[in-house]
């Protein structure tokens, strides 16, 4: 079985799959930024968290809309770093659970991984129902962060962005 449940098709190019099912399935934005690596570490990461590859990418989609090297390295306004956007309280939770990986600054996969982890313990952890876990990672676990308004507004473009990235995942399969 493969990264995502499915047996490889051994005869086929897995990337020129991919490419089909972008096309298929992905927006111009998936068609602009994603590219395989990166859709087989968003995999890799969302197997770890134990929470879906569609979930990850819908939620990589909200943060920098899948661009792998946004602010690796560096420090946007809020304190954010990498692709997933991870916030120093998002930091501070993934440590006190052990969870933080090491290379989150800097590496795409670590980064990925972190994100996803935060997302799942949102659920998990903080008893935030599944369906508020989007609003809740852009929000902070704090009740009052993640159902005002903007939480709102990202649990839904989540909600629209998942629907996409679950054709595109079940494309692959």
């Amino acid at each position: 079985m493969g990264l995502f449940g499915f047996p490889g098709d051994p005869g086929g190019d897995p990337r020129e799959k991919f490419k089909d099912c972008l096309n298929k399935y992905g927006d111009d934005r998936a068609k602009k930024n994603l590219t395989y690596d990166s859709f087989m570490a968003a995999g890799q990461a969302a197997a770890t968290a134990q929470i879906a590859t569609s979930e990850l990418l819908a939620l990589w989609d909200n943060e920098n809309s899948l661009k792998p090297d946004m602010m690796i390295g560096r420090k946007g306004p809020a304190g954010e770093i990498g692709a997933m956007q991870i916030t120093p309280p998002a930091v501070g939770d993934l440590s006190r659970f052990g969870q933080l990986p090491t290379g989150w600054k800097t590496n795409l996969l670590a980064n990925l991984t972190a994100g996803a982890l935060y997302y799942a313990d949102m659920s998990d952890k903080y008893n935030i129902p599944a369906t508020q876990a989007a609003a809740a990672y852009n929000g902070s676990p704090n009740p009052n962060r993640y159902t005002g308004a903007q939480a709102q507004r990202y649990q839904t473009a989540f909600n629209q962005r998942q629907v996409m990235m679950m054709n595109l995942v079940n494309c692959m399969r």
